[in-house]
């Protein structure tokens, strides 16, 4: 039983992150240890997906932890575990239907259930992380089984040998429960109740999660199985229809993201409601509906008595619902994640059943979101209190929706951020982030603008590091702006135009946000040319087009060109010179660690050269297709992927960005048409392209590259130029290469290299006698099989029949020299059998 046990958790450990609904199949007599197998979904009167919460038809998951939740099971019917020795040394022997084992219960008088009150009820685990619950034993004590039915068995045998199961998760557990009878046998009618009685195992008012979205609400099930042969399939499958007995609430946020990691993680949500006072005025102090219950109370499911009972006699008044430590109607949900909090996310709540069909008004909802960096208190009972912060509700609040489907999850009203006119945010000890979302900026300033007006916390203005303005602000409020002169970051999100002087207290700056800014003053820092930022490391400027050199200067010089990492410039068109203006972009020697550019820039020369830092180029770049346009991005050692447009790649445009690996138009890797002089000369990283299409290569094209194939299903490289320069492969990892078109050979095509298996030329070529030829083939050139047409054989350089290529050669002086002897491993004429 041990050894088989072990390796069942084994198999349930291994599929834990599964989506697998089926079991392994084992022979029949280890599936007889295994016992009940238990399904537990959410019930629901539509549902076509598995584990799942509804809400004004919509849906969200429910998620099952493995190993992490467990369910208690109780049933009739059932076999329990029957164990032999006593701690380490207990073991199984056996099932019984006695109360000792654990989970099973007895029919007594009327239907009453005789619970078991030794060992208790059985502890189901789940053993796999998805959205549907499968739940085996938790140990072997808590194994339970079913009663063969056999064929000759006749009805009041099979109803005798059928279980009910009750099966109970997170915070409940059966107090009584009652089967339907027969008439005529008075026997169990299997899987039917007539009252079903919880108890709550703790209170409610304070509900600890691990992580947002999780569900840790109680439920209940009730359903019947049976066993109509010895175990011929894997396990006795039990499904189990989980109801929450108690409504379950949800609370979200909008317009956080931007914020969230300003705000920090979500800490906690707390739930108040609150009544009228004497006077009808909302009053915090005047209690509203309870929304918790203590431990140990009873509340009833099934039958005449729902609701919370006692002795089977009648309702519980409201005040005894609570632990009188606890305040009756306040709810609080506490989160651990340390994870800054996204709108996306939601946090549950479970709270008492409310009642609120007679009341006149309802009652007023009182929220506190309390995050890392700043607290929301939705109050509106307060006095100024906006509408957005009266949530009032009429409706009654139970475990079902108004069309009477179970599990109702209650949404209650998002707490917007952009409600707010400004916000001041906590990010440090004694600094802090202010956001303006409406209004001025000095309006949120005291009378003696020393100070943000802000609670009980009125921060001096020397204690804001961060702005950010949501709205367009009015010229003269800039001079209000420019009250906070320790500010490092500032973000101008709705601003099209900046006055003169109206960042003349920001040129220390860190980052600058100004997303929609399309004109500035060239004296918006202060006097006319001679002021600058200093130790900008994140601009972001997505509309402006940088059309001045004097305004240019005060952003790119020599102190950001040290400090810049993260730029966004996709507000300009074109980088180069445009007449009459005299300005030309580019950031040589940048610090640059991520660009963002407009699709389609055109690059200027030199525009993102030795930018050794920068690994990041988000956009689409055109690079430069004349003589001028050289080095885009040479010395960019940490770029591994560019976006072009075009298939031009000038001389220099790679060099040296020894991690490059993908020049993509469209997705894919780039067929260029022309590559320049040293275009990826010492690329070491770039293994794959196709040079079939092009037709012009310089000098040192691949130069020390890592260039090796086409592609990785293709290890020739067709080149289809018809001059082969100098040093064009030199010291790459090209193993065949095949020229189609070239007619003229201008120097020591494969110098330096070592992996140079096979060369083939499609047509009758010449070679410059302008040069000493030392290793045109490569190190080893006997090692390689050299292919010419027809036409060459017997010609100037290969006589028929040798494997030699001798090569004119010129001294230092240029005077003709001892032509060079190249020897092969062979030199053929192409019969065609090595193809185009």
């Amino acid at each position: 039983m041990k050894k088989f046990l072990y390796c069942a958790a084994v198999v349930a450990l291994a599929t834990a992150c599964t989506q697998e609904d089926d079991f392994l199949t084992v022979p029949s007599s280890q599936a007889q240890e295994q016992g009940l197998v238990l399904n537990a979904t959410l019930a629901n009167t539509d549902a076509t997906t598995k584990g799942e919460l509804y809400e004004d038809n919509k849906t969200y998951p429910f998620f099952w932890y493995a190993e992490q939740d467990r369910i208690d099971v109780v049933g009739l019917n059932l076999k329990g575990a029957i164990t032999s020795g006593t701690g380490t040394n207990a073991e199984v022997v056996g099932f019984g239907t006695n109360t000792a084992g654990k989970g099973v219960a007895t029919l007594g008088t009327a239907g009453a259930w005789t619970l078991p009150t030794v060992s208790g009820f059985a502890s189901y685990k789940a053993t796999q992380s998805q959205g549907e619950g499968k739940f085996t034993a938790a140990s072997d004590n808590d194994m339970l089984t079913l009663t063969t039915i056999e064929s000759t068995d006749n009805a009041a045998t099979v109803a005798s040998k059928t279980a009910t199961i009750i099966a109970t998760y997170d915070g409940v557990e059966v107090a009584a429960a009652t089967s339907q009878l027969n008439p005529l046998t008075s026997q169990a009618v299997p899987g039917s109740l007539t009252s079903l009685v919880l108890k709550t195992k703790e209170s409610n008012a304070t509900q600890n999660i691990d992580r947002p979205n999780q569900v840790d609400a109680p439920m209940w099930s009730v359903s019947s199985a049976s066993r109509t042969d010895d175990y011929s399939s894997v396990g006795e499958k039990v499904d189990l229809q989980l109801k929450r007995p108690f409504p379950v609430l949800r609370f979200t946020t909008t317009g956080v993201d931007k914020f969230a990691k300003d705000f920090g993680p979500l800490q906690s949500v707390e739930l108040k409601t609150i009544g009228k006072n004497a006077d009808g005025k909302w009053d915090s102090d005047e209690e509203g509906s309870a929304l918790v219950y203590a431990a140990d109370k009873n509340y009833g499911v099934i039958g005449t008595a729902q609701g919370w009972i006692k002795d089977h006699t009648g309702k519980w008044e409201a005040e005894t619902n609570w632990a009188e430590t606890t305040d009756p109607n306040k709810v609080t949900v506490n989160i651990a994640s340390t994870d800054d909090w996204s709108d996306a996310n939601s946090v549950y709540m479970t709270v008492a059943p409310v009642d609120r069909s007679k009341m006149t008004d309802g009652e007023m909802l009182v929220v506190t979101y309390n995050f890392e960096n700043i607290t929301f208190t939705l109050n509106g009972s307060l006095e100024g209190a906006k509408d957005f912060e009266k949530l009032i509700s009429k409706n009654s609040w139970t475990a079902f929706t108004a069309d009477g489907r179970p599990n109702a999850v209650t949404k209650i009203t998002p707490l917007d951020i952009n409600n707010y006119n400004y916000l001041v945010v906590k990010n440090g000890s004694s600094n802090y982030t202010l956001i303006v979302n409406k209004g001025k900026v000095g309006d949120v300033l005291n009378a003696a603008k020393t100070n943000v007006v802000w609670g009980s916390i009125n921060p001096v203005l020397s204690t804001i590091k961060k702005i950010v303005v949501n709205c367009d602000i009015e010229d003269a409020d800039f001079a209000n702006l420019n009250l906070f002169k320790n500010v490092t970051e500032l973000e101008l999100a709705e601003e099209t135009s900046i006055p003169a002087k109206g960042l003349a207290s920001f040129a220390g700056v860190t980052t600058l946000t100004m997303l929609k800014v399309t004109t500035i003053d060239e004296d918006f820092l202060g006097e006319l040319g001679t002021e600058q930022f200093t130790g900008l490391t994140n601009l972001n400027m997505a509309a402006y087009n940088f059309p001045t050199t004097v305004i240019n200067d005060k952003f790119f010089n020599a102190q950001t060109k040290i400090s810049l990492k993260v730029l966004n410039m996709s507000g300009i068109d074109d980088m180069t010179a445009a007449w009459p203006l005299t300005r030309t972009i580019n950031f040589d020697g940048y610090a640059l660690t991520e660009v963002t550019v407009k699709d389609g820039v055109q690059l200027s020369p030199n525009a993102f050269a030795n930018c050794a830092a920068l690994a990041t180029v988000n956009g689409k770049v055109t690079l430069m297709d004349n003589a001028s346009a050289t080095g885009a991005f040479f010395g960019a050692k940490e770029l591994k992927t560019i976006n072009v447009t075009n298939s031009k790649v000038p001389a220099n445009a790679f060099k040296k960005a020894e991690l490059l690996e993908n020049i993509l138009v469209d997705g894919k890797q780039i067929v260029p048409t022309v590559v320049g002089e040293s275009a990826f000369e010492s690329t070491s990283a770039l293994e794959y392209m196709d040079l079939s299409k092009v037709t012009t290569m310089g000098k040192y094209a691949f130069k020390n590259s890592g260039l090796k194939a086409t592609s990785k299903d293709n290890n020739i490289i067709e080149v289809g130029i018809s001059i082969a320069e100098n040093e064009i492969f030199r010291n790459s990892n090209v193993e065949y290469v095949y020229f189609p078109n070239v007619t003229k050979v201008n120097g020591n095509l494969f110098q330096s290299m070592k992996t140079l298996k096979q060369v083939k030329f499609g047509k009758e070529f010449t070679v410059a006698a302008v040069q000493a030829w030392t290793e045109p083939f490569g190190l080893t050139p006997k090692l390689v099989d050299l292919f010419l047409v027809e036409s060459m054989r017997g010609g100037d350089y290969w006589a028929e029949g040798s494997n030699n290529l001798v090569l004119p050669t010129v001294t230092i002086d240029g005077k003709a020299g001892t032509p060079a002897t190249i020897g092969f491993r062979v030199i053929k004429v192409d019969d065609g059998s090595f193809g185009d």
